[in-house]
């Protein structure tokens, strides 16, 4: 939520070293990749440099990119592949383009929070996130955020936002 990871080669060791995610330090992610015949001549056949930490972050950050089929309802509506969209879902787009502002983080066609037109960058703001997901009796989270990162006075609570039920 902090941002912290600058890319998805980044995030990969966030996820691959914190213990309640995968809990393997990219030393031995390294060793099990490297340990594999089948995936150890594919590493030294796709890449030609000698940075296999890199080179395995990279793949998977590669692999995550393609996750975006782009063929939704909502994609084939906006490309005009049909036309099935209901009066409800028109008004909750336009809600969400305009109104309600949501799209003024969560830019179309991803709506993941990275930054057109190449969608690889992530905004964070100081958003005045709450501590807790009570929208009735909200207090603002002492999260420093961003300030974690790089301790500077200007990125303190600058977060990345959750969606909550309100």
């Amino acid at each position: 939520m902090d941002g912290r990871a600058g890319s998805l080669e980044g995030q990969v060791v966030g996820v691959a070293e914190n213990h309640d995610e995968f809990n393997l330090p990219m030393d031995s992610l390294v060793n099990r990749v490297m340990k594999h015949p089948e995936y150890k001549a594919l590493m030294t056949s796709l890449y030609t440099n000698k940075r296999i930490e890199y080179n395995i972050r990279h793949a998977i950050a590669s692999y995550v990119r393609t996750l975006s089929s782009f063929d939704s309802k909502f994609d084939n509506n906006i490309n005009g592949v049909e036309h099935t969209l209901t009066q409800a879902e028109k008004d909750g787009f336009n809600l969400f383009m305009g109104k309600a502002v949501c799209a003024t983080c969560h830019f179309p066609p991803l709506f993941n929070g990275t930054v057109p037109p190449n969608f690889t960058d992530t905004e964070v703001e100081l958003l005045g996130t709450p501590a807790e997901n009570d929208t009735i009796n909200a207090t603002i989270s002492d999260d420093l955020g961003r300030y974690d990162v790089f301790n500077t006075k200007e990125r303190e609570h600058f977060l990345k936002h959750q969606r909550f039920e309100i």
